[in-house]
């Protein structure tokens, strides 16, 4: 067997794949993007860009509580599995010792993680979640939970059923955040 580790790969591949999963030519980056950092950081914008305009269309909640099930909701919602692809393999490339997204990716996790967490503490402050609650531990297992169903799906995009998905992780954050648990 190969024994090489993850180190031993080249980069290219990982680039190779991340450009296919979005539907790119070979060519077409280098002609407008600079070198790879570049091009991947304008994917991941791209991608949460698109989901930043996914959360905005469904925020018609009121905040705290309400916006926190929202956001799960549209979160959860199926969207581009090729957009699921690239991110996952991005995500993949920014684990890589230097890897130059990894600074992308710890940003974007600061800022979402900031964000749920602050729809938790409204939440706390309106009364409608628990006073015990904990708002950056549940905005990272949120995170995580999202992460995790999106890697389930790009690999095995049968396998998820995002309606049962959403309305379990609805249920399943009422049942631990709000007061009362209901």
């Amino acid at each position: 067997g190969d024994h090489r580790d993850l180190h031993s790969f080249p980069t290219r591949r990982s680039s190779d794949l991340i450009g296919e999963a979005a539907g790119y030519s070979k060519g077409l980056p280098a002609h407008y993007y600079k070198n790879k950092i570049s091009l991947l950081k304008s994917v991941v914008d791209y991608i949460y860009g698109r989901f930043a305009e996914r959360l905005i269309a469904g925020r018609d909640a009121e905040r705290g509580l309400d916006a926190l099930i929202k956001a799960i909701e549209v979160t959860f919602a199926p969207h581009s599995l090729e957009m699921a692809k690239a991110l996952s393999l991005m995500q993949k490339e920014a684990l890589m010792p230097g890897s130059e997204l990894r600074q992308v990716f710890q940003t974007y996790n600061r800022v979402t993680i900031a964000r749920i967490a602050k729809e938790i503490q409204i939440g706390i402050d309106k009364k409608e979640i628990r006073p015990d609650v904990d708002p950056q531990l549940q905005a990272a297992l949120l995170l995580a939970a999202l992460r995790g169903v999106n890697v389930q799906w790009a690999m095995n995009p049968d396998s998820v059923d995002h309606k049962t998905v959403t309305e379990e992780m609805v249920s399943l954050f009422r049942r631990s955040l709000a007061v009362g648990g209901h």
